[in-house]
Protein backbone atom coordinates (compact mmCIF):
# COMPACT_ATOMS: atom_id res chain seq x y z
CA UNK A 1 0.00 0.00 0.00
CA UNK A 2 1.36 2.93 -1.00
CA UNK A 3 0.66 6.01 1.70
CA UNK A 4 0.44 9.84 1.63
CA UNK A 5 1.23 12.06 4.56
CA UNK A 6 -0.58 15.25 4.43
CA UNK A 7 0.73 17.97 6.52
CA UNK A 8 -0.92 20.86 6.19
CA UNK A 9 -4.25 23.02 6.47
CA UNK A 10 -6.27 25.15 4.69
CA UNK A 11 -7.38 23.09 1.73
CA UNK A 12 -4.74 24.98 -0.75
CA UNK A 13 -1.83 23.86 1.25
CA UNK A 14 -3.07 20.34 1.37
CA UNK A 15 -3.14 20.07 -2.61
CA UNK A 16 0.15 22.23 -2.56
CA UNK A 17 1.46 19.41 -0.08
CA UNK A 18 -0.17 16.20 -2.29
CA UNK A 19 1.64 17.73 -5.69
CA UNK A 20 4.78 17.96 -3.53
CA UNK A 21 4.70 13.99 -2.40
CA UNK A 22 3.47 12.76 -6.09
CA UNK A 23 6.51 15.01 -7.52
CA UNK A 24 4.53 17.07 -9.49
CA UNK A 25 3.15 20.69 -10.46
CA UNK A 26 -0.46 21.77 -8.89
CA UNK A 27 -2.99 24.47 -10.97
CA UNK A 28 -4.40 27.35 -9.17
CA UNK A 29 -7.66 28.56 -11.01
CA UNK A 30 -9.43 31.71 -9.26
CA UNK A 31 -8.46 30.25 -6.04
CA UNK A 32 -9.34 26.70 -6.60
CA UNK A 33 -5.97 24.24 -6.46
CA UNK A 34 -5.60 21.02 -8.82
CA UNK A 35 -3.28 18.33 -8.82
CA UNK A 36 -3.83 15.78 -11.54
CA UNK A 37 -2.75 11.92 -10.53
CA UNK A 38 0.57 11.29 -12.32
CA UNK A 39 -0.08 8.25 -14.55
CA UNK A 40 2.60 5.94 -13.29
CA UNK A 41 0.29 5.69 -10.10
CA UNK A 42 -3.18 6.16 -11.30
CA UNK A 43 -5.21 8.59 -12.88
CA UNK A 44 -7.60 11.58 -12.20
CA UNK A 45 -7.24 14.89 -9.90
CA UNK A 46 -7.85 16.36 -6.56
CA UNK A 47 -8.90 19.60 -6.51
CA UNK A 48 -10.15 22.03 -3.87
CA UNK A 49 -10.76 25.67 -2.45
CA UNK A 50 -11.44 27.32 0.42
CA UNK A 51 -13.13 30.33 1.62
CA UNK A 52 -11.93 33.42 3.95
CA UNK A 53 -15.03 31.80 6.19
CA UNK A 54 -13.20 28.80 7.27
CA UNK A 55 -15.40 26.30 4.74
CA UNK A 56 -14.05 25.06 1.63
CA UNK A 57 -14.46 21.75 -0.57
CA UNK A 58 -12.39 19.40 -1.81
CA UNK A 59 -13.17 17.08 -4.48
CA UNK A 60 -11.54 13.58 -5.23
CA UNK A 61 -12.01 12.25 -8.59
CA UNK A 62 -9.35 9.58 -8.70
CA UNK A 63 -8.41 5.64 -9.10
CA UNK A 64 -5.20 4.72 -7.66
CA UNK A 65 -2.92 1.55 -9.20
CA UNK A 66 -2.35 0.11 -5.50
CA UNK A 67 -3.84 0.51 -2.28
CA UNK A 68 -3.54 4.05 -1.49
CA UNK A 69 -4.01 5.98 2.10
CA UNK A 70 -4.02 9.64 2.15
CA UNK A 71 -3.26 10.52 5.93
CA UNK A 72 -4.34 14.00 7.57
CA UNK A 73 -1.89 14.25 10.18
CA UNK A 74 -0.24 18.14 10.84
CA UNK A 75 0.12 18.38 14.52
CA UNK A 76 -2.91 20.96 14.93
CA UNK A 77 -7.03 20.76 15.21
CA UNK A 78 -8.66 19.38 11.98
CA UNK A 79 -11.48 20.32 10.28
CA UNK A 80 -14.67 18.93 10.24
CA UNK A 81 -14.78 16.91 7.09
CA UNK A 82 -18.29 16.04 5.94
CA UNK A 83 -17.75 13.05 3.35
CA UNK A 84 -20.29 12.42 -0.17
CA UNK A 85 -19.10 9.79 -1.90
CA UNK A 86 -20.45 10.04 -5.40
CA UNK A 87 -19.15 7.11 -7.20
CA UNK A 88 -17.23 4.10 -5.75
CA UNK A 89 -16.87 3.47 -2.55
CA UNK A 90 -14.34 5.40 -0.11
CA UNK A 91 -13.00 4.05 3.73
CA UNK A 92 -12.20 6.32 6.29
CA UNK A 93 -10.55 5.66 10.05
CA UNK A 94 -9.59 8.05 12.52
CA UNK A 95 -6.30 8.12 13.40
CA UNK A 96 -5.21 6.23 16.38
CA UNK A 97 -8.02 3.69 16.02
CA UNK A 98 -7.77 0.79 13.89
CA UNK A 99 -11.65 0.36 12.92
CA UNK A 100 -12.16 1.43 8.97
CA UNK A 101 -15.44 3.07 7.90
CA UNK A 102 -16.58 2.27 4.94
CA UNK A 103 -18.71 5.13 2.61
CA UNK A 104 -20.61 4.15 -0.56
CA UNK A 105 -22.28 5.58 -3.32
CA UNK A 106 -24.63 7.53 -2.24
CA UNK A 107 -23.55 7.65 1.33
CA UNK A 108 -22.46 10.65 3.69
CA UNK A 109 -20.52 11.15 7.03
CA UNK A 110 -19.26 13.38 9.39
CA UNK A 111 -16.29 13.11 11.10
CA UNK A 112 -14.34 15.13 14.13
CA UNK A 113 -11.59 13.34 15.37
CA UNK A 114 -10.58 14.15 18.82
CA UNK A 115 -7.60 16.37 19.86
CA UNK A 116 -5.07 17.10 17.59
CA UNK A 117 -5.59 13.63 15.08
CA UNK A 118 -6.39 13.45 12.40
CA UNK A 119 -8.10 11.42 9.36
CA UNK A 120 -7.06 8.21 6.84
CA UNK A 121 -8.83 8.71 3.89
CA UNK A 122 -8.42 5.08 1.80
CA UNK A 123 -8.41 4.30 -2.03
CA UNK A 124 -8.82 0.40 -3.12
CA UNK A 125 -6.45 -0.14 -6.23
CA UNK A 126 -8.26 0.18 -9.64
CA UNK A 127 -11.43 1.04 -8.03
CA UNK A 128 -12.56 4.67 -9.82
CA UNK A 129 -13.94 6.96 -6.98
CA UNK A 130 -15.28 10.63 -6.67
CA UNK A 131 -15.99 11.90 -3.09
CA UNK A 132 -16.14 15.33 -2.23
CA UNK A 133 -15.01 16.23 1.37
CA UNK A 134 -17.03 19.70 2.63
CA UNK A 135 -14.78 20.83 5.41
CA UNK A 136 -14.73 23.29 8.35
CA UNK A 137 -12.48 25.03 10.20
CA UNK A 138 -14.05 25.37 13.42
CA UNK A 139 -11.84 28.30 14.58
CA UNK A 140 -12.76 30.61 11.50
CA UNK A 141 -15.60 29.74 11.11
CA UNK A 142 -17.63 30.69 14.13
CA UNK A 143 -16.15 33.64 13.97
CA UNK A 144 -18.23 34.39 11.09
CA UNK A 145 -21.50 33.14 12.50
CA UNK A 146 -23.84 35.65 13.14
CA UNK A 147 -26.54 34.41 14.56
CA UNK A 148 -27.20 32.15 17.92
CA UNK A 149 -26.91 28.58 17.25
CA UNK A 150 -28.98 27.53 20.34
CA UNK A 151 -31.99 25.97 17.90
CA UNK A 152 -29.33 23.82 16.30
CA UNK A 153 -29.23 19.83 17.37
CA UNK A 154 -27.49 19.45 20.84
CA UNK A 155 -24.89 16.99 18.87
CA UNK A 156 -24.41 19.06 15.69
CA UNK A 157 -23.95 22.61 18.23
CA UNK A 158 -21.74 21.01 20.20
CA UNK A 159 -19.66 19.94 17.26
CA UNK A 160 -19.35 23.22 15.79
CA UNK A 161 -18.46 24.45 19.19
CA UNK A 162 -15.89 22.66 19.88
CA UNK A 163 -12.68 24.39 18.35
CA UNK A 164 -10.32 22.43 20.70
CA UNK A 165 -10.94 19.38 19.57
CA UNK A 166 -12.50 17.46 22.85
CA UNK A 167 -15.03 15.27 21.41
CA UNK A 168 -14.79 12.50 18.64
CA UNK A 169 -17.67 12.81 15.68
CA UNK A 170 -18.85 10.35 13.49
CA UNK A 171 -22.16 9.84 11.96
CA UNK A 172 -23.28 8.01 8.81
CA UNK A 173 -26.16 8.28 6.72
CA UNK A 174 -27.42 8.61 2.90
CA UNK A 175 -27.03 12.28 1.52
CA UNK A 176 -30.40 13.86 0.08
CA UNK A 177 -31.24 14.28 -3.27
CA UNK A 178 -31.07 18.05 -2.95
CA UNK A 179 -27.14 17.64 -2.24
CA UNK A 180 -26.42 16.10 -5.01
CA UNK A 181 -27.70 18.21 -7.17
CA UNK A 182 -25.81 21.19 -5.37
CA UNK A 183 -22.68 19.12 -6.07
CA UNK A 184 -24.16 18.47 -9.84
CA UNK A 185 -24.50 22.23 -10.64
CA UNK A 186 -20.93 22.55 -9.22
CA UNK A 187 -19.36 20.30 -11.90
CA UNK A 188 -21.61 22.29 -14.64
CA UNK A 189 -21.47 25.29 -14.01
CA UNK A 190 -18.91 26.94 -16.74
CA UNK A 191 -19.22 31.13 -15.96
CA UNK A 192 -16.14 33.33 -15.94
CA UNK A 193 -13.98 33.53 -12.42
CA UNK A 194 -15.23 36.09 -10.87
CA UNK A 195 -18.77 34.72 -11.19
CA UNK A 196 -17.61 31.14 -10.40
CA UNK A 197 -15.75 32.09 -7.12
CA UNK A 198 -19.19 33.38 -5.94
CA UNK A 199 -21.53 30.53 -7.06
CA UNK A 200 -18.39 27.87 -5.75
CA UNK A 201 -19.12 29.57 -1.75
CA UNK A 202 -22.82 29.90 -2.30
CA UNK A 203 -23.38 26.66 -3.28
CA UNK A 204 -20.79 25.61 -0.51
CA UNK A 205 -22.90 27.21 2.39
CA UNK A 206 -25.67 25.63 0.79
CA UNK A 207 -24.86 22.18 0.94
CA UNK A 208 -24.07 22.78 4.10
CA UNK A 209 -27.51 24.20 5.00
CA UNK A 210 -28.82 21.04 3.82
CA UNK A 211 -26.58 18.24 5.29
CA UNK A 212 -27.26 19.84 8.87
CA UNK A 213 -31.40 19.65 7.71
CA UNK A 214 -30.85 16.24 6.36
CA UNK A 215 -28.69 15.33 9.77
CA UNK A 216 -31.75 16.46 11.62
CA UNK A 217 -34.03 14.60 9.79
CA UNK A 218 -31.81 11.25 10.49
CA UNK A 219 -32.58 11.42 13.63
CA UNK A 220 -36.44 10.57 12.57
CA UNK A 221 -37.46 6.74 13.04
CA UNK A 222 -37.97 4.92 9.44
CA UNK A 223 -40.93 5.85 7.41
CA UNK A 224 -41.00 9.36 9.59
CA UNK A 225 -37.76 10.92 7.63
CA UNK A 226 -39.06 12.99 5.37
CA UNK A 227 -36.65 14.37 3.46
CA UNK A 228 -35.68 12.40 -0.48
CA UNK A 229 -32.11 10.59 -0.59
CA UNK A 230 -30.26 9.79 -3.33
CA UNK A 231 -31.07 5.57 -2.05
CA UNK A 232 -34.19 6.32 -2.17
CA UNK A 233 -34.81 6.85 -5.86
CA UNK A 234 -34.26 3.04 -6.13
CA UNK A 235 -37.55 2.53 -4.09
CA UNK A 236 -39.47 5.46 -6.04
CA UNK A 237 -38.56 3.57 -8.87
CA UNK A 238 -39.81 0.06 -7.71
CA UNK A 239 -42.82 1.90 -6.77
CA UNK A 240 -43.92 2.88 -10.24
CA UNK A 241 -43.00 -0.75 -11.04
CA UNK A 242 -45.53 -2.10 -8.06
CA UNK A 243 -48.23 0.85 -9.89
CA UNK A 244 -48.01 -0.70 -13.74
CA UNK A 245 -48.20 -4.32 -12.43
CA UNK A 246 -50.99 -4.02 -9.05
CA UNK A 247 -53.50 -1.50 -11.19
CA UNK A 248 -56.30 -3.63 -10.59
CA UNK A 249 -56.03 -4.37 -6.50
CA UNK A 250 -54.15 -1.06 -5.47
CA UNK A 251 -54.51 0.01 -2.47
CA UNK A 252 -54.15 3.81 -0.80
CA UNK A 253 -50.89 6.00 -1.25
CA UNK A 254 -50.15 4.89 2.70
CA UNK A 255 -50.50 1.19 1.27
CA UNK A 256 -48.22 1.74 -1.69
CA UNK A 257 -45.42 3.81 0.77
CA UNK A 258 -45.97 0.95 3.17
CA UNK A 259 -44.76 -1.66 0.64
CA UNK A 260 -42.22 1.00 -0.52
CA UNK A 261 -40.76 1.30 3.06
CA UNK A 262 -41.43 4.96 3.08
CA UNK A 263 -43.46 7.61 4.54
CA UNK A 264 -46.10 8.74 1.40
CA UNK A 265 -44.53 11.88 2.16
CA UNK A 266 -41.54 11.20 0.99
CA UNK A 267 -43.36 8.74 -1.48
CA UNK A 268 -44.99 11.87 -3.22
CA UNK A 269 -41.92 13.87 -2.82
CA UNK A 270 -40.24 10.82 -4.96
CA UNK A 271 -42.58 10.94 -7.59
CA UNK A 272 -42.50 14.86 -8.10
CA UNK A 273 -38.80 14.97 -8.57
CA UNK A 274 -38.84 11.94 -10.90
CA UNK A 275 -41.93 11.84 -12.83
CA UNK A 276 -43.27 15.65 -12.59
CA UNK A 277 -46.52 14.14 -10.97
CA UNK A 278 -48.52 13.08 -7.78
CA UNK A 279 -49.23 9.61 -6.85
CA UNK A 280 -51.84 9.83 -7.97
CA UNK A 281 -52.04 11.65 -10.97
CA UNK A 282 -49.41 8.57 -11.79
CA UNK A 283 -51.75 6.00 -11.03
CA UNK A 284 -54.45 7.90 -13.12
CA UNK A 285 -52.37 7.97 -16.35
CA UNK A 286 -50.98 4.43 -15.98
CA UNK A 287 -54.61 3.17 -15.80
CA UNK A 288 -55.11 5.23 -19.23
CA UNK A 289 -51.98 4.30 -20.87
CA UNK A 290 -53.06 0.78 -20.28
CA UNK A 291 -56.62 1.45 -21.40
CA UNK A 292 -55.59 2.82 -24.72
CA UNK A 293 -53.78 -0.54 -25.07
CA UNK A 294 -56.57 -2.91 -24.06
CA UNK A 295 -59.12 -1.16 -26.20
CA UNK A 296 -56.90 -1.17 -29.34
CA UNK A 297 -55.52 -4.16 -28.92
CA UNK A 298 -58.04 -6.61 -27.13
CA UNK A 299 -61.66 -7.88 -27.60
CA UNK A 300 -62.44 -7.04 -23.73
CA UNK A 301 -65.24 -5.59 -23.02
CA UNK A 302 -65.27 -2.10 -21.48
CA UNK A 303 -66.54 -3.59 -18.15
CA UNK A 304 -63.40 -5.75 -18.10
CA UNK A 305 -60.87 -3.30 -19.05
CA UNK A 306 -62.22 -1.02 -16.28
CA UNK A 307 -61.93 -3.74 -13.94
CA UNK A 308 -58.52 -4.73 -14.85
CA UNK A 309 -57.16 -1.32 -14.45
CA UNK A 310 -58.68 -0.86 -10.94
CA UNK A 311 -61.82 1.10 -11.41
CA UNK A 312 -65.29 0.40 -10.32
CA UNK A 313 -67.10 2.53 -12.57
CA UNK A 314 -68.00 2.15 -15.94
CA UNK A 315 -69.21 6.19 -15.79
CA UNK A 316 -65.57 6.95 -14.09
CA UNK A 317 -64.12 5.74 -16.40
CA UNK A 318 -65.73 7.28 -19.52
CA UNK A 319 -65.15 10.14 -17.91
CA UNK A 320 -61.32 10.45 -17.35
CA UNK A 321 -60.56 8.76 -20.51
CA UNK A 322 -62.72 11.48 -22.34
CA UNK A 323 -61.36 14.12 -19.78
CA UNK A 324 -57.90 13.28 -20.85
CA UNK A 325 -58.35 11.89 -24.83
CA UNK A 326 -60.77 14.14 -25.94
CA UNK A 327 -62.87 10.88 -26.61
CA UNK A 328 -65.32 8.19 -25.06
CA UNK A 329 -63.84 4.70 -24.86
CA UNK A 330 -66.32 3.05 -27.08
CA UNK A 331 -65.57 5.94 -29.93
CA UNK A 332 -61.88 5.39 -29.57
CA UNK A 333 -62.73 1.59 -29.96
CA UNK A 334 -64.84 1.88 -33.32
CA UNK A 335 -61.75 4.01 -34.87
CA UNK A 336 -59.47 1.75 -33.83
CA UNK A 337 -61.06 -1.67 -35.22
CA UNK A 338 -58.70 -1.87 -38.01
CA UNK A 339 -56.15 -2.40 -35.35
CA UNK A 340 -57.72 -4.86 -33.69
CA UNK A 341 -58.78 -6.93 -36.97
CA UNK A 342 -54.74 -7.20 -37.70
CA UNK A 343 -53.82 -7.86 -34.42
CA UNK A 344 -56.97 -11.26 -34.31
CA UNK A 345 -54.90 -12.24 -37.79
CA UNK A 346 -51.15 -11.65 -36.55
CA UNK A 347 -52.04 -14.12 -33.44
CA UNK A 348 -54.05 -17.10 -35.76
CA UNK A 349 -51.19 -17.33 -37.39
Amino acid sequence: MQTVQVKSIPINEVIKDIAKLFEVDYQEFCGEYMVEIPTYIGKGFIKGISFASGLGVIFYNCTFFEDTEIQFNIDSIHPVKFLFCTEGTVYHRFDGQDKVNKIGKFQNAIVANKGRKGHIIQFKANQPMQMNSLEIIRSKFQDRLICDLEHLDADILKLFQDQQGKNLFYYAGYYSLIIAKLFNEIEMFSQDRFLWHLFMEGKTHLILVQQIIQYKDDLNEGENKSILRQSDIKLIQESSKYIHNNLSILGTIEDIAKEAGMSSGKLQSGFKELYGTTVNEYIQNSRLKVAITLLAETELSLYEIQDKIGLSSKSYFSKIFKDYFGISPSKFREDNKNKILQNRKRLSK
